[in-house]
């Protein structure tokens, strides 16, 4: 998507803040992160010094040791999105001169904010499959910050899934792409229901 296919200022400034930040620059490093270690070679007496397994020639295999070490730039990149969707939330709030929901962080739950757009007039009829990417995005961003990604009881029952209470659920860049997109359609759904 493109920015000039969002009218709303509004909602196409926060499209460019997100796909900026989150996706061209957080995004990038997450994806350009393993290659730029693979080329970092060790050299033999570096890793006999640090005493390291001889099978460790490059910064890839010493990282690739610890699970998750990569997919960790995968779950910011989804903690980036949903701060840029919180972020736009707040600002379209005002716009709208819409008061938010009661209760802290009210701009966190996804889903109460949907119901109170939803209420107002607004319609997702069309877009449920990325409202369902981003309800999943909320809810990796949760076990993310709160848990380093390792599930639990609220984000199964957010999800729906199928997975392990205490089983790190694994961020790539095929799942954080399909919650980027998720957002961009959603940001043109809702550009559609908005007056320029």
């Amino acid at each position: 998507m493109q920015a000039h296919e969002i009218t709303n200022p509004l909602l196409r400034e926060h499209f460019v803040q997100s796909l900026e930040g989150t996706n061209n620059l957080l995004f990038y490093f997450a994806t350009s992160a393993p290659i730029h270690d693979k080329q970092m070679k060790f050299c033999p007496e570096l890793v006999r010094s640090l005493n390291l397994p001889s099978s460790i020639t490059s910064m890839y295999d010493y990282r690739s040791q610890h699970s998750g070490i990569y997919g960790r730039l995968y779950q910011h990149c989804v903690i980036s999105l949903c701060s840029d969707a919180e972020f736009m939330f707040k600002a379209l709030f005002s716009a709208l001169n819409l008061s938010p929901g009661s209760g802290r962080g009210f701009f966190q739950r996804f889903e109460s904010v949907i119901r109170l757009l939803e209420s107002k007039g607004f319609t997702f009829e069309s877009v449920k499959e990325p409202i369902d990417q981003l309800r999943l995005a909320f809810s990796v961003r949760h076990i993310s910050i709160h848990n380093f990604g390792f599930v639990d009881r609220s984000f199964i029952e957010c999800t729906g899934l199928s997975i392990e209470i205490g089983e790190q659920y694994p961020v790539d860049q095929h799942k954080y792409r399909a919650m980027f997109d998720g957002y961009c359609m959603f940001l043109k759904s809702l550009d559609a229901q908005i007056a320029a």
